[in-house]
């Protein structure tokens, strides 16, 4: 079934959860993931949405991808995960606080990069790009 919006054109697709979904985001049409409610973490194969296999059981609120091999979610309790292509792999977070938003951006002039939170109570905070914040 599509729904015509003028030039838009809008698909309805499967969903392999019955989870509420918080956040998706995509590189091209066939590469894109979802997360949401109790680490819901969906994946975009061919056509079709995946699941991705249980990783964490706190609540997703954001994802950001650079590229296939570079994916960064954000949650409750502080949670930030990455995906590197093969696997996803949590990471030192600064804060006990619900995180809603992540984006990713190159740094100036530089082939490093820095990660932006937004955790409700600031802003934004900004972590250098690495295995731990902080350190």
């Amino acid at each position: 079934m599509s729904i015509g919006t003028g030039q838009a054109q809008w698909n309805i697709e499967k969903c392999p959860t019955k989870n509420n979904l918080n956040a998706i985001s995509y590189i091209d049409i066939n590469s894109g993931w979802i997360v949401g409610e109790r680490g819901t973490i969906l994946y975009k194969s061919g056509d079709e949405w995946k699941k991705y296999k249980e990783f964490t059981s706190e609540d997703l609120n954001s994802v950001f991808m650079t590229d296939k091999n570079n994916i960064w979610a954000v949650g409750d309790n502080g949670t930030i995960i990455h995906f590197d292509g093969e696997k996803w792999e949590p990471y030192v977070s600064p804060t006990k606080n619900d995180l809603f938003s992540v984006s990713v951006r190159a740094a100036a002039l530089s082939s490093s990069a820095f990660l932006d939170f937004a955790d409700g109570l600031a802003p934004a905070f900004v972590a250098a790009f690495g295995r731990a914040f902080g350190g």
